[in-house]
């Protein structure tokens, strides 16, 4: 059975609705790096780390799944790290409404890296994605929820461009059917890397993956912090669901913030030339 893409713990987990799709990135930023958001930075290392292994980024194409604002374009195509965009928003605070797109459309502009991948997001947020596209983080954009409803022919004609599919922290509330709504548009299957929260189970969609042609691998012993707690129902909620799971909360309790842990399925001539534990294993360890 379908996984419900909102399982019972979310329903404690902080709710960030209110500066998720807004007109512009800023509040976002601004509530977010209270907590010490990160994961983005972690997502685009394994990324970069997974265009390579491809053969490189010429001619590739990354699906930014729930990418929001695209902080995972921003920091895979372009000359910035994660704190420089939270420095970059914060020194727009008084800026005029009107006038922050076009200066993020040059700023980005200036940095942006000669070797480029092309950027396709797909969110249910249309604030979020079209501000993304407007800028240039993102060259196609897909404003749908797969959850609910399958894809129109022009979504499905942006998923079977992507070479990547990545999500980083978007477990839980996207499910199979979304997985299988991009996959089914591919003409040759995508690689996947999926940074899921530790307290969600990502079982139902490592099988779906499979049943899907690909191999899927989890990573041992990466585990990364996405951001702190915002509260303490937040916290109680995520710790409960690891108990539930059987998983050792030592990380979460240490750094009191949810942990994330790397999945990557492949199709499986290229899980056997070599297994993630080779390619990625030095994240891992570091």
């Amino acid at each position: 059975m379908p996984i419900d893409p909102k399982p019972d713990h979310y329903h404690a987990k902080a709710d960030f609705g209110s500066v998720y799709n807004q007109p512009d990135p800023r509040p976002y930023y601004r509530t977010l790096g209270m907590l010490g958001y990160e994961i983005p930075a972690h997502g685009a290392r394994v990324f970069d780390r997974l265009l390579d292994e491809m053969g490189g980024r010429e001619g590739k194409t990354v699906l930014d799944v729930c990418c929001g604002y695209s902080a995972n374009a921003a920091l895979l195509n372009y000359d910035v790290q994660l704190p420089e965009l939270y420095e970059h928003y914060a020194s727009l605070e008084d800026a005029a409404d009107d006038a922050v797109t076009e200066l993020d459309r040059r700023w980005f502009a200036a940095r942006r890296r000669r070797d480029a991948v092309t950027m396709v997001g797909l969110d249910v947020a249309d604030n979020a994605v079209r501000y993304a596209t407007s800028v240039g983080l993102l060259d196609a954009d897909v404003v749908a929820d797969l959850e609910a409803a399958p894809p129109d022919e022009e979504a499905k004609k942006a998923f079977a461009t992507a070479d990547l599919v990545g999500v980083t922290g978007g477990i839980g509330y996207i499910g199979q059917k979304t997985f299988q709504a991009i996959l089914a548009a591919a003409d040759e299957p995508p690689w996947v890397a999926a940074l899921s929260l530790r307290w969600v189970d990502f079982s139902p969609i490592l099988e779906t993956l499979d049943d899907l042609g690909l191999v899927t691998e989890h990573l041992e012993g990466y585990c990364v912090p996405q951001r702190r707690f915002a509260h303490e129902p937040e916290r109680e909620a995520a710790l409960a669901s690891l108990h539930e799971r059987g998983v050792d909360p030592a990380l979460e309790l240490q750094l009191g913030a949810h942990c994330a842990e790397l999945y990557v399925s492949r199709p499986p001539d290229a899980a056997r030339q070599r297994p993630i534990s080779e390619v990625l294993g030095y994240l891992a360890a570091g």
